[in-house]
């Protein structure tokens, strides 16, 4: 359900905190790392975007696991 949420709402919302330039009273941009992460917890999972395949030795079959999304934010970051 998170996924779905931030699939179909996230342009709303980075739309909504970009920066009016003919009001100087409109919201900061966001930081360009809350972007970044929100774009890569979208395109987790999705084969497109990165996939291994695994065999089992056994069984001889194979199957395609799709990359999952990991962050490599950290605090440090944050002060940059």
């Amino acid at each position: 359900m998170l996924y779905q949420t931030v699939q179909a709402w996230l342009e709303t919302f980075l739309l909504r905190h970009s920066p009016d330039p003919d009001d100087p009273a409109s919201p900061r941009t966001l930081p360009r790392f809350v972007t970044q992460e929100l774009r890569a917890f979208l395109a987790c999972g999705i084969a497109a975007h990165g996939f291994c395949r695994v065999h089992c030795t056994a069984c001889g079959k194979d199957e395609l696991v799709a990359l999952a999304w990991q962050s490599n934010y950290t605090s440090s970051d944050r002060a940059a």
